[in-house]
């Protein structure tokens, strides 16, 4: 395990093209994040949900200091996580759009519910479905982390993930025999 050293960086640069280039080969799992806000609640398709920890339940998200989601998610005292289910492409693609409405206005098009804790919305039909309530931001390069304790799961659909790999969206194939 290695530490990072405050001030220090890495010696051989690697192009934004080259970056692009490989990391749109590590298959994600596809959702979208909502924080209610006052006075702005806001979603985003995000592909940067990762488990932080089992014991106490917490995961983290990325989002970039850049989009309208960043002072929604870093402001809001929780937020929601819906799963993507493989139908549900369409879904990813509306909050991942620069031209959908903002705030409550972005969610006319489907059904959705509030979460229990944070009240932000949950997409119905998602595979699975996350509330949290923030935990920590931190700053990481154009991005911030913000990590929030889960308080609320439901795995709703016994259906398949909706993944992003190499720029188009996948559904997971069966199970390889040992």
């Amino acid at each position: 395990m290695s530490t990072a050293i405050p001030g220090s960086a890495p010696q051989q640069h690697v192009t934004r093209a080259e970056l692009m280039r490989v990391s749109r080969l590590i298959p994600a799992g596809v959702s979208v994040v909502a924080a209610r806000g006052d006075p702005l609640t806001h979603a985003m398709t995000a592909s940067s949900v990762t488990w932080v920890s089992q014991d106490p339940p917490m995961l983290l998200v990325c989002v970039s200091r850049e989009t309208r989601m960043h002072g929604a998610l870093t402001a809001a005292e929780g937020f929601s996580v819906s799963l993507l289910s493989h139908r549900q492409a369409h879904v990813s693609r509306h909050f991942a759009s620069r031209s959908r409405p903002t705030g409550q206005d972005q969610f006319n098009f489907l059904e959705w519910r509030p979460a229990p804790r944070s009240g932000s919305p949950l997409i119905v039909g998602a595979l699975a479905t996350i509330d949290c309530l923030r935990h920590a931001v931190h700053p990481a390069g154009d991005h911030t982390i913000v990590v929030g304790h889960v308080v609320a799961v439901d795995a709703a659909q016994d259906d398949g993930p909706l993944i992003y790999f190499d720029r188009a969206y996948h559904r997971l194939a069966p199970p390889m025999s040992a």
